[in-house]
């Protein structure tokens, strides 16, 4: 894409890149035929992995959706207000 970036978490944060990762997941949710409130709107892109040992998921690696809420909380208020 010729996205030029000095790390992997500046690439994480492009907006031009955002909107790439986004496009590509709503083509496929159309491909897939989801109906469109199966299809997000809007993405963040995590730079850091989701590891038990940041409490992000647990051993087995299932998500701890009440950790997740709270430390995403600004970015998850940011995606829905984005797309209104």
């Amino acid at each position: 894409m010729g996205v030029e970036y000095g790390n992997y978490n500046e690439l994480c944060l492009d907006p031009l890149i955002r909107e790439a990762v986004l496009n590509d997941i709503q083509e496929q949710g159309k491909l897939l035929s989801l109906h469109k409130y199966d299809i997000p709107q809007a993405v963040t892109i995590c730079p850091e992995p989701w590891m038990p040992q940041s409490g992000m998921v647990t051993a087995a690696f299932k998500i701890k959706r009440s950790n997740l809420y709270k430390n995403y909380k600004g970015d998850i208020e940011e995606m829905y207000n984005s797309r209104r």
